[in-house]
């Protein structure tokens, strides 16, 4: 196969005019030349690179280098011996253009292509030529990149599913890299992201750092200069280079940037422009986008954008914003700048005028963080907080989420939160959303005598502020951990069922607090009271997706530690594809939708033993919720433990309590000196843990850890279970007898099917070390039991090293074909694959594949069944096959039945 692009001209003849092609090879196809000055940024370049995955995007405003960034990975594979093709795409590609484009870049790169694919290839006549792609990638087999530059030039609806097609349907070996300013409608990668077959670098990932601003300017500024520039810039490639060419880096003069746009614009793009013209370019540059019904609230005046559009000059820098069924416009947002900069220096009063007029308006509409950045560009932070209060105040967070809730906060200056108390009270919130405790029972204790004569004024309880207050003590008591049964979370409940209770309270705000005492239940292992107050706030909030999803997530939960793992399961699909559809860039949100799914994975597969990526960094950050933590520390604690890294969680824990201690939680505390005592007994340190164990004061006695008025159900699981295996490590047998039947009393008395579970294994190691080979035998068939109806591995596999030996004894006496005997050999099987194969591990897709295995379906029913396509199923199936080392069907079922991934638990 010849590398040669000319050698493809006339292969390719037959679908295109040569001199098209050879147009299209010129401007098109051709990687574009690395720029002068650049500079080589290896991690970067490392994590972009697009064969380390299915999908690399590339997505940021201009002036980032994107194309710099995928042309270099690009011209490194090649350098590497791998096929790299390239594509600019341009805002006239429709479907009927593209289709024979793309073609012509993988010819360019090495690939042959024929004049027509297979008639059975794809179910889409329309893509017959990236089809034929398609099937000569499959048929080379050897890693093959096609990168598209430019990607918002692409706006025609079948142009885009071409490229969907590509990345839905193309064959493994197809690697995919786009870069654009923005993702056009109907290309999905929020798909691949979840699935980890995607990387999404944004730009401030492509900002230079404050050493690769240094190495920019060839390492030559001084400290002083160095920072100016690296703030001045903000890391932004284009600025640098603007910079760079304009010299005066030492004296920190002000041209740079600004006076190189400011003269290009006033010298070439406002030239011949009349004055009022000019002014209505001017006075558009205050609006971030605007619309006819915003530009008349706010310019009444002026039909400014009916002028600019008529504006021959600004074609293609007026760009369109797609809001709804309204039609908005912005200019280019290097014009913007310079138009909003320009009318501050020549009538700064006008500017100011036009900022507040658009604050009030958007505020009328429910844009409040954007009223608030026009009311503070406008110089009155006052009119922000008034926009702020009027829009929501403290509930805009229940309403839109954490992101602009902070966003907001990140607007108010001090002196405007210290007038206000309703202020005061939503940036306790925001504080302790952040994880600064201290600072927000601070400023509550400030605020709140201020907060409470204005809600007597207002009418007591029945005002605005009293509910303010109400949810700042119930968030502040959630998320430092506040005991439950300590007086301050006592009033929160009191005036959270109080407000319930209220007549006249509008719908939303009390679903809040409805969901708030399904959360504090929940907490307390309360579940059917729990799922009662969340069936009522679902119904009241039917409209709000936040609610979907933390309900349906606190729904599954409950669930799964009832043992009821379908109803789970089909809960976290829900509330997983709520945040897949909606909620995408809520941080908080997707990651506790996947720590909460993969504890569940993990409980039924443990060689599934991986923890989310980021989930150490959630667990010191201090800005979980208590529930939310525990259910992290608990997925992060028991996958370490299962493949052998105890003494990293102890570590783990040692450096986080000193942080938690020192903000005052001490729920949190309590969690991590139990994690902390687990990890150190697993690890054989047993006089470490006891030192732990008295160092963090944990309670010593059965009634004292199993306290369910005073502890929460995670603590008392936490806790009992440490100081379990402390006093079997220490053989304090009698005494760990009886915290384990409390602990098991209590939860059978809850139906807490799981922690039954938990309690039962470790009974089993217990009468194992304790000598007592018939009562080991008595938990292990109690265990069986209890599993034949809630299929949860882990707390057996966890506690392997004692429970292998009591599982084969219990085994040689068992009926053959039984249920016990079928559901021992499972156990043991994945015992086997805990400690000899830890790398093992199927994806959700794999699993589904092999579930299909035993009736030998052909592949199209396969495919029809799970919704993949042909291609992508044979990829499972090869993937498996290699996991497996196996090179038929029979014997990777065999294999499979082997490693105990065929049975229930699989």
């Amino acid at each position: 196969m010849t590398n040669d692009p000319n050698s493809r001209t006339q292969e390719l003849g037959t679908q295109f005019p040569a001199d098209a092609f050879l147009w299209i090879l010129r401007q098109r196809v051709s990687l574009p030349q690395r720029v002068a000055g650049y500079v080589h940024r290896p991690e970067l370049v490392n994590r972009a690179m697009p064969t380390q995955r299915r999908l690399t995007v590339l997505k940021a405003g201009g002036g980032f280098g994107k194309t710099v960034l995928l042309a270099e990975c690009c011209r490194q594979l090649r350098a590497n011996g791998v096929a790299a093709a390239w594509l600019s795409l341009d805002g006239s590609d429709a479907s009927a253009t593209l289709d024979p484009y793309i073609p012509a870049p993988c010819a360019s790169a090495g690939l042959v292509v024929r004049d027509r694919p297979d008639a059975g290839l794809v179910a889409q006549p329309a893509a017959s030529r990236v089809a034929m792609v398609a099937q000569e990638l499959q048929a080379m087999g050897r890693p093959f990149v096609i990168a598209l530059d430019d990607l918002e030039e692409l706006t025609d609806s079948a142009s885009v599913a071409l490229i969907a097609f590509l990345l839905r349907q193309g064959p493994p070996n197809l690697h995919l890299a786009i870069a654009g300013r923005r993702l056009p409608d109907g290309l999905d990668v929020a798909g691949p992201a979840l699935d980890g077959q995607a990387e999404i670098l944004g730009s401030e990932d492509l900002r230079f750092a404050r050493s690769e601003v240094s190495a920019f300017f060839h390492n030559g500024l001084s400290r002083r200069a160095l920072a100016r520039e690296a703030s001045r810039s903000a890391g932004w490639p284009f600025a640098l280079r603007v910079s760079r060419n304009s010299g005066n880096l030492e004296s920190g003069s002000a041209g740079g940037e600004d006076g190189l746009s400011a003269n290009w614009i006033e010298s070439r793009l406002f030239a011949g422009l009349a004055a009022d013209a000019r002014d209505a370019v001017l006075d558009l540059g205050q609006f971030q986008w605007a619309d006819d019904a915003l530009l008349e609230e706010a310019l009444p005046s002026i039909d400014a954008l009916r002028r600019v559009r008529s504006l021959g000059a600004l074609d293609g820098l007026l760009e369109p914003v797609r809001s709804g069924a309204t039609r908005s416009w912005r200019l280019h947002p290097l014009l913007r700048a310079h138009c909003a900069a320009q009318r501050f220096r020549e009538d700064p009063e006008r500017a100011r005028s036009i900022h507040r007029r658009i604050a009030r308006a958007l505020a009328l509409r429910g844009d409040t963080v954007a009223g608030m950045r026009h009311a503070v560009q406008g110089a009155d932070a006052r009119l922000a907080g008034e926009i702020f209060v009027g829009t929501g105040g403290v509930r805009l967070w229940l309403r839109h989420g954490v992101t602009p809730f902070h966003e907001a906060n990140g607007l108010l200056p001090e002196a405007v939160v210290a007038a206000s108390p309703r202020l005061g009270l939503a940036r306790c919130i925001h504080l302790t959303l952040t994880g600064r405790h201290h600072d927000a029972s601070a400023l509550y204790a400030r605020c709140a005598p201020a907060a409470k004569r204005v809600g007597g004024e207002e009418g007591g309880t029945h005002g605005d502020v009293h509910i303010d207050d109400c949810i700042v003590r119930g968030t502040m008591g959630l998320y430092r951990g506040e005991p439950v049964d300590s007086p301050w979370m006592r009033a929160v409940v009191h005036d959270a069922v109080e407000l319930c209770q209220r007549r006249g309270l509008d719908a939303p705000t009390r679903g809040h607090f409805e969901y708030r005492l399904s959360v504090l239940h929940f907490i307390k292992g309360e579940f059917d009271q729990a799922l009662e107050r969340l069936t009522t706030a679902r119904e009241l909030l039917r409209t709000s997706k936040y609610i979907e999803f933390y309900g349906g997530l606190l729904h599954a939960q409950i669930h799964f530690l009832r043992g009821a793992v379908p109803d789970a399961e089909r809960h976290f699909r829900k509330a997983r594809q709520v945040v897949r559809t909606h909620l995408l860039l809520d941080p908080v949100a997707m990651m506790s939708c996947e720590v909460a799914r993969r504890e569940l994975l993990l409980e039924r597969d443990p060689s599934a033993a991986t923890e989310p990526g980021g989930i150490r960094k959630a667990l010191t950050d201090r800005g979980l919720s208590f529930s939310s933590f525990a259910t992290s520390l608990s997925l992060f604690t028991q996958a370490k433990l299962v493949s052998g890294g105890a003494d990293e969680v102890a570590a783990f824990a040692e450096k986080a309590l000193v942080r938690v201690r020192a903000v005052g939680m001490p729920a949190y505390a309590r969690l991590l000196a139990a994690a902390q005592v687990t990890a150190l007994v697993a690890a054989g340190r047993i006089e470490e843990a006891e030192r732990a164990w008295q160092r963090a004061a944990l309670p010593s006695t059965a009634a004292s850890c199993v306290d369910t008025e005073r502890l929460s159900w995670r603590e008392v699981e936490s806790l009992s279970e440490a100081r379990s295996r402390l006093l079997i490590a220490t053989a304090g047998y009698d005494e760990a007898r009886d915290l384990l039947r409390a602990y098991h009393a209590a939860a059978e008395g809850r139906g807490f099917r799981r922690t039954q579970l938990r309690a039962v294994a470790l009974r089993v190691r217990l009468e194992q070390q304790a000598g007592d080979s018939e009562a080991s035998l008595r938990q292990v068939r109690r265990y069986l039991g209890l599993f034949a109806e809630s299929p949860l591995m882990l707390p057996m596999v966890l506690e392997r090293e004692a429970c292998e030996a009591p599982l084969r004894r219990f085994l040689r006496h068992a009926e053959p074909g039984s249920a016990e005997h079928g559901n021992v050999k499972l156990l043991l099987a994945a015992m086997r694959r805990a400690e000899d194969c830890s790398g093992l591990s199927l994806s959700d897709r794999e699993r589904e594949v092999l579930r299909l295995l035993p009736g030998n379906p052909p592949v199209k029913s396969m495919a029809r069944l799970l919704g993949l396509s042909v291609h992508g199923v044979r990829y499972h199936l090869r993937k498996l096959f290699a996991k497996l080392n196996a090179t038929s069907r029979p014997e990777l079922l065999r294999r499979a039945e082997e490693l105990g991934l065929t049975g229930s638990g699989s």
